[in-house]
Formats: C-alpha cells, structure tokens, sequence
C-alpha cells in the first residue's frame, strides 16, 4: 500500500466534510437549509459550521478524513489516499484566490487542463442537471475559487455560447427539458425589465433636476 506522507496527512485532516462532498461527491450532497446539509446515503448525518453527526449512529467528527473512516467504513490508510485522490489540488479552504486564467484544478467532473468557465459548464452538466439538482451560487463560489461576480459573468458568457445553464431561487442547474428554460428566459426578461425601468428613472430624475 502506498506511503502517504505525514504532512499529507496533516493537509488532508484540515479539509472539512462539505468542502470534500462537494469537490468528490456532489451527488451525494442534500442541502436542507442555508449551510446545513445532509446526505442522500444517510439523512440522519447532518454537517453545519464545519463539523458533522451521524445522528443515528452517535457518531461525528470534523473533517472528511473521519468520514471516509467511521462511517465509510475505510482503513485510514484507504481513507487517505482516497481523500488526497480526490482533494490534492483542491485549495478552495486556503483562502488563496486562483488566478482567472488558472487552468481549473476540479478533477471530480472536468476535464485536466480546462478553464474555469468550461469548469464549471461541465461540473453542472454532470452533477447538477435539472431544477431538482440545483446548485446554490455559494457553493460554486467556494468550489471554482471564484467571488459571485465572476460565477454571473461565466455563467452569462455560458449562456450567449449557448449552453442552457438555468437559475431560479434555489440556484444554478443544466436545464432538463423546455420548461425549466422558458422559467429562466422569463426570469432573464423580468430583469431587463427592471434594469429599463431604473434606467428610465435616473433619465427622468435628471430632466426634473436640469442636471445637463
């Protein structure tokens, strides 16, 4: 079996549960309500501000390297070099900012060598395809290293490429069939709506105020 390296190890314990279930296991992952989550495996194991329980069990830990261990079932040895498998180049918990132009270091769902936006197209199409499946803006955030602005602007380029990328309340998703496209297309209009009206406020705004 493989050596791992102590500071591997070490690495691999400061990964936290969500952060290894959405890189490796995204399917797995059932969000109930703002950061808490559970899984589809055992919905009885809740993860909430970076720790765990099995409730069922009466067994919870911190990091995924528990996880893979006590409710896995996994030798820590297997354990290990699965979560480094899987998390080696992941560096979202670091707090570095990946350059924009970085190829992207997800290794769950796309391609080596693939930039981000075609990143996180694929992620989407693979993991989260349908509203049922939706992923929250957050969560791709932490996932593609990227701040909300930059996931609208790849997830905007997204669409003018073509790609039927969808958003509602509950996040982003590939759609599935028409109905969850004209939602999106209707939202989309809602918006330039919006964006005409404010704009056709400021124009009246100056008129009123003679600003030249």
């Amino acid at each position: 079996m493989p050596y791992i390296p102590p500071e591997v190890v070490e690495q691999a314990r400061q990964i936290d549960l969500l952060t290894y279930l959405q890189s490796c296991e995204p399917q797995e992952l059932v969000r109930i309500s703002g950061n808490n989550y559970t899984t589809r495996t055992h919905d009885s194991l809740k993860i909430s501000n970076g720790k765990w329980m099995w409730w069922s069990q009466r067994i919870g830990g911190y990091n995924a390297l528990d996880y893979l261990v006590k409710v896995k079932g996994c030798s820590f040895r297997a354990a290990g070099r699965r979560h480094c498998q899987g998390l080696r180049l992941f560096t979202a918990e670091s707090g570095k900012r990946v350059p924009e132009k970085e190829e992207c270091t997800m290794n769950c769902c796309c391609p080596c060598g693939a930039d981000k936006k075609t990143a996180i197209c694929a992620y989407l199409r693979e993991h989260h395809t349908g509203k049922s499946r939706a992923i929250h803006s957050e969560d791709l955030q932490r996932l593609f290293c990227l701040d909300g602005r930059n996931i609208r602007r790849k997830i905007s380029a997204l669409r003018q490429a073509g790609y039927p990328i969808c958003s509602d309340e509950s996040g982003y998703y590939f759609a599935d069939n028409q109905k969850e496209i004209n939602n999106t297309v209707y939202r989309l209009n809602g918006m330039v709506t919006q964006v005409s009206n404010a704009r056709t406020g400021l124009l009246f705004a100056s008129a009123v105020r003679g600003f030249v």
